[in-house]
């Protein structure tokens, strides 16, 4: 019997070290770094020259909005979904803070609407985006046109 306690417990053990491991890997430090700049360009699939853009924002609420906002969306549905139209277009954000790279996404703007950022999809089609990409659009100066 008091050899079957020993096991038990060594398997208490184990279970506790290693979900107390899990749980440390598992806290979101992107929360607690606010980045301070966003460099932001459009990725074209088709490599047209003339649709190229880039554009830096400095405004750190603006850029804070951002950030935050992509953390708070709910992440990309497992299984097939079914989708608008797709034209491949994707805009880069670097975010910065004292010019060191903080992240960087990745966002679809197009399609499911999917945005890639520190090995995470998040998922910002409408409803569920609650009206990121517009406001990335906005921030950026784009209008839906360009």
């Amino acid at each position: 019997m008091n050899q079957f306690l020993k096991g038990v417990l060594a398997c208490c053990i184990v279970i506790v070290l290693t979900s107390c491991k899990q749980s440390s890997t598992n806290t979101q430090p992107d929360k607690l770094i606010q980045p301070d700049k966003v460099v932001v360009e459009r990725l074209d699939p088709l490599h047209q020259s003339a649709v190229h853009f880039e554009k830096s924002v400095a405004d750190k609420e603006v850029v804070e909005t951002l950030y935050d906002k992509i953390l708070s969306l709910p992440l990309f549905p497992q299984g097939p979904i079914n989708c608008p139209n797709d034209n491949g277009v994707q805009y880069e954000l670097t975010f910065t803070l004292e010019s060191q790279k903080v992240s960087k996404a990745v966002v679809r703007a197009t399609g499911c609407q999917g945005i890639t950022m520190n090995d995470k999809t998040y998922w910002a089609m409408e409803p569920k985006g609650n009206g990121f990409i517009a406001l990335l659009m906005h921030d950026i100066g784009l209008s839906d046109s360009r």
